[in-house]
This record gives structure tokens, sequence and C-alpha cells, in this order.
């Protein structure tokens, strides 16, 4: 059992230290000091406290925090932590460079307020920020890959191409930056070192554009990717090779918007296409084999199986769990409820409005009963709920039962958070 965690750092711009995004958002590893104070990042955080307390339970086979890692997209039940890279390799580090941001998406508008209230900081400062890579690399890590992202648009952090530079200097990896395009435009792009832009262009019409990207503008995301690949051109580089994201929803999946949008990437020098079948509402339903393909260089993010949990399927998983049960393979059975767990809440998450919504939905099922279900009837939505709660109450006994008394103890504290509206956690 590993996760995106085990060896990986997600770094916000006031400093916090979330377990990841999606429901690991909830569970703070740590708080870096912003205010100058002094701090070394590696024996201070990195190898100790609850980031050691991830890499101790995924080796013992136990997710690290129950309820939440139960939940969670990054969490991986079928491969081994590999504890000997942890002096050595930094698989993931992600960082937020700034929260601000000049659009108003509506999957992260509103967890940037309720995360960055007014007085908080909103860029992440530079020396902060370079303490933690080099206290990184004088402890012998190296890199495997840079992720720049957040709420907030990074190229509004003067200092962002500054910190490629340091990142590329001290660690190496391979870097990724996402953007809306509408910041500001820098040379630096090209020279900082960085392996990999992606603009996010999801129209090929300025009213289809703003519909998600509010406050946008489409010729602006043009315009700054013709500059880079404008800049490249006169340095004779290859990098940063330029991805253009595009979301697909039910009103930008025509024919004939897909088709003209590839022909636009051509014609602005972007490398590659990265096709995202969002959850988010106005989620479209075509798929990899229906698009019209143009562009030689094109990578689709399909709704993952997990979000398409089918009543049968259900059914035959909870048997197979019963089956492992009767059978004495209480660790296989632990992990099948896992993982049945995590297919359950992706599936109830599917169309979840907001970003916001979706944290809440983390902390309480029933949260989503007032908000979107699609086409999940009341009865459906109540069914795949009461499994969940079936199935926490099963890890609970499981575990009990191999004398995890302690992880038995958490699961059924966490049980208070997911009954539905009505019902007890236990039934009597």
């Amino acid at each position: 059992m590993k996760c995106v965690m085990s060896r990986g750092v997600y770094l916000r711009a006031d400093g916090r230290l979330p377990c990841y995004c999606g429901s690991g958002e909830t569970v703070t590893l740590g708080q870096v000091p912003i205010d100058g104070s002094p701090f070394q990042f590696i024996s201070d955080y990195y190898r100790k406290g609850l980031f050691s307390h991830i890499r101790k339970s995924m080796s013992s086979g136990i997710v690290p925090f129950p309820g939440i890692c139960d939940q969670c997209t990054y969490l991986d039940l079928d491969h081994r932590f590999e504890q000997e890279l942890i002096d050595t390799e930094l698989d993931w580090f992600h960082w937020e460079p700034s929260s601000l941001c000049m659009l108003d998406c509506q999957w992260c508008t509103v967890e940037r307020f309720n995360y960055y209230k007014k007085g908080q900081n909103r860029l992440l400062p530079l020396e902060v920020f370079e303490r933690i890579v080099t206290d990184m690399s004088q402890n012998g890590l190296r890199l495997n890959m840079g992720n720049i992202c957040g709420v907030g648009e990074p190229t509004l952090n003067p200092d962002i191409w500054q910190m490629i530079r340091i990142v590329r200097e001290k660690l190496g990896g391979d870097i990724l930056i996402s953007t809306n395009g509408n910041g500001p435009y820098s040379e630096a792009i090209v020279t900082s070192g960085l392996d990999k832009i992606k603009i996010a262009v999801d129209a090929v019409k300025q009213e289809t554009y703003v519909r998600y990207r509010k406050n946008g503008s489409l010729q602006k995301a043009i315009a700054f990717t013709k500059a880079i690949a404008n800049e490249k051109a006169r340095l004779n580089k290859e990098k940063p090779s330029i991805i253009w994201q595009y979301i697909l929803f039910n009103y930008n999946d025509s024919d004939e918007d897909l088709i003209t949008y590839q022909k636009m990437a051509e014609e602005n020098g972007v490398n590659q296409l990265r096709i995202v079948y969002t959850r988010c509402n106005n989620y479209s339903i075509r798929t990899p084999d229906d698009f019209p393909k143009v562009f030689p260089d094109i990578i689709f993010f399909p709704i993952g199986t997990e979000s398409q949990l089918s009543p049968p399927e259900l059914k035959q998983s909870w048997f197979d769990i019963e089956a492992a049960t009767s059978n004495g393979k209480l660790e296989q059975a632990a992990i099948e409820t896992i993982r049945l767990i995590n297919r359950l809440y992706h599936r109830l998450a599917l169309g979840v409005e907001t970003y916001n919504d979706l944290l809440a939905f983390s902390k309480g099922v029933h949260h989503v009963c007032g908000t979107n279900r699609l086409d999940l009837t009341v009865e459906r939505f109540r069914e795949y709920t009461e499994y969940i709660r079936k199935s926490f109450i099963r890890l609970e006994e499981l575990y009990s039962n191999m004398g995890r008394k302690e992880q038995a103890r958490s699961y059924r504290n966490y049980l208070k958070n997911i009954y539905l509206e009505g019902q007890e956690a236990h039934p009597k």
C-alpha cells in the first residue's frame, strides 16, 4: 500500500502542508512558518510527525487516516511503499505559489475564499521556498516530479520563475506549471528550466470559455501561448513543452468545436493536448473512442472506472468481501472493503459542483443529498451511502478481529461523520 504522500510534499501559499488535495485537504500535516522564523524542513517536518505516520502506516498495510484515506484518489492499494527510497528520492513536490487569481472558475473560487481569509498570506515567499528546497537538497533528496498549481494563478507570484530555477538547480526533476494563461507573460518562462507549461484553454469561442473560466479571456490565453512558442523558436529551444488542457463539458464537446480546437492548437505552437473528463457538473458523456482526432499528440484523462460503479458491481464486491471474511482472509477483506468505499465515494461525488462541496462531502456523505445526484435516484443514493456505512462498520470489525484495536477505534470514531440523516452509525 502507498500513496502520493508516501514520498511527496504539498506546500500551500500560506505555508500549510496538507495531505494532498481532495479528501486529503482536510488533514494538515504541518505548518511552515512564513514570518522569518527559523526551521529545518526535513528534520522538523518531512522525517517526523504526520509525515512519518503516513509511512509507518503504509509499511504496516493500513491507511494512516481512517475514513479520509479510504476516499482518496491517490491511494494505491496494489503497490508496495518504497521505504528504501525515503532518504534519496522525493517522488512529488507540489507547490502553490499564489492563492490570488483574476478568474472565478466555479471549481476553486469558494475554496480559495474559505482557505485564504483576509489578512492571510496570498503569495508564497521566495525565501521560505528556497529554504525548503535547499534543505531537501542538503539532505540528499532528488526530485522526480514538480507540480506547480493551486487555487490561485501561479504567474501572479513575481518570484515563480526564480523558484523554478532554484528547484532545477538543487533538486532536478520534471517540472510542470499549470496556468490559465491570463496572467503576466515573461520571457523567463522559456529560460527558467521549466519542462512543461499547461495552459487551460477549454473552448473555441469566448462565450463558451467564460461559462467555466469566469472573468477570463480566451484571446489572452491564446496570445500567452503564442508568445511562448515564438520565444522558444527565437532561442531555438524545445522546452518548455506547451500543453493545452481542455476540460470536456456537455456544452463544449461537439465535433465542430473539438476539430476547430485542435486546429487552433496547431496554429499556435502547442505540443500536446490533454482532454480532461471532469467529474464536475455539466460533465460530458463522450468517450475517447468517439473523439474526432486531428492533432498528433492527445492524452485523454477519462473518468475512472471507480466513478462508474454499477449496482451489480456493488453487489459482487460485497459478496467478495463476505467470502474473504468467511474464509479468514481478513487483511484481503479489509483491502477490498477500502477499495469498495473508494469507488462508492467517487460514484456519489460524480457531478459535485465545487471543490468546496467535494471537501464537505468528504466530511459527511449526507452533504451531497441536498446538492447533485445526477442520474442516481433517491433510493439508489441511499443504497450507496448505506453501503458506505456498512463498509466502515465492517472495517471496524475486521481490524478488531485482527488485533489492530487502534485502527478499529479510528474507524468507529469516523462513523459518526458519514451516517445517513435520521440513522444511527451503528444499528441497535
